[in-house]
């Protein structure tokens, strides 16, 4: 591998290794939620959150709130995602972003589904109306939409849009992922510990593919690989020494 090929790669792999970092801290955290969950000593804490949104929201919240939780739902994240393939095939014929938007999309429902079986929390309360039925932990609209809108900030990240639309396009995403998770725990469809657990284990999905389909795309571009990458930067850093 040339001087120019490791130089297109280094900052990307590092970016890649810091993602596992992520990841890593991810699973850790869904872990330890799961763990008290089953335990029972997460109570206080969901006791305390609910407690705040009754206190705090006010009936005229409860439309806005349900408009919100729409956006999070599996009928919606369905559609958004097959809109989203249909720009990356029409746009930029991107076959490599389609396969991984469906494995993160499509893949990530079915860890949902593991996961809730394996578990089987019941909820604090059940509303057909907003998609509140079956067990609760973790989150399925907070793990799906963290998923959806996260692999779609990471495509508008990697366009050609300015900065300024870049961030302000990413920062409504991200809000909007946010407020999906809030407005499960105010909808009483969730306990905040089922909402947390779900966004740290769709952060952790997102990126194992994201990661993915970079490694796939570096590797394409550069003849990238992975393992002759790691033996030319120890033998560089001897070098150095």
């Amino acid at each position: 591998m040339n001087k120019k090929t490791m130089k297109n790669v280094a900052l990307p792999f590092l970016l890649i290794l810091m993602g596992f970092g992520v990841i890593s801290l991810s699973i850790a955290l869904f872990w330890e939620i799961s763990e008290n969950v089953l335990n029972q000593q997460i109570n206080v804490f969901n006791n305390f959150v609910i407690d705040f949104f009754q206190y705090t929201f006010s009936p005229q919240f409860d439309d806005v709130m349900i408009f919100i939780t729409e956006l999070g739902s599996v009928w919606f994240i369905a559609v958004v995602g097959l809109f989203i393939a249909l720009v990356l095939w029409f746009k930029k014929r991107d076959k490599w972003g389609i396969l991984f938007l469906t494995l993160s999309v499509g893949g990530g429902g079915l860890i949902i589904m593991a996961l809730k079986r394996y578990y089987q929390i019941e909820r604090p309360s059940i509303n057909e109306q907003i998609d509140a039925i079956g067990y609760s932990f973790p989150s399925g609209h907070a793990m799906g939409s963290l998923i959806l809108y996260g692999f779609i900030v990471y495509l508008i990240i990697r366009s050609k849009l300015s900065k300024a639309k870049k961030i302000s396009y990413s920062a409504v995403l991200i809000s909007l992922i946010i407020l999906i998770a809030i407005s499960r725990v105010y909808l009483n469809a969730h306990f905040p510990s089922d909402v947390i657990a779900g966004q740290a284990g769709g952060l952790a999905w997102l990126l194992a593919c994201i990661i993915s389909l970079e490694v796939v795309k570096i590797k394409r571009r550069n003849d990238f690989q992975p393992l002759k990458l790691i033996g030319n930067l120890i033998e560089r850093y001897n070098q150095l020494k």
